[in-house]
């Protein structure tokens, strides 16, 4: 498959619209926000794994922490309850 230049964007609007939908439901209280956001956390941490263990490269373990593990840590932290996401930040 070839990259082309729409292809790349697309990607990119799909993810941060992905990730603002997650968080638009999580302050409405939204159930299918916090499955959303547990299975979106799951896939990237899954493709992030997947990365670091099969391809080689210091730029490819580099880019899997920033895209795919980082955001599914924050995605995981924002689905904690109130009490324990601030225990989490605080300490």
């Amino acid at each position: 498959m070839a990259l082309v230049p729409g292809f790349l964007t697309t990607a990119i609007y799909f993810r941060m619209a992905l990730e603002l939908t997650i968080g638009v439901g999580l302050l409405f209280r939204r159930r299918w926000a916090w499955v959303l956001g547990v299975t979106t956390s799951v896939v990237f941490i899954g493709e992030g794994l997947r990365l670091i263990i099969f391809v080689r490269g210091e730029y490819v373990v580099i880019g899997a922490f920033i895209h795919y593990l980082v955001p599914a840590l924050v995605i995981l932290v924002a689905l904690l309850p109130g009490r324990a996401r601030r225990a989490f930040l605080v300490g």
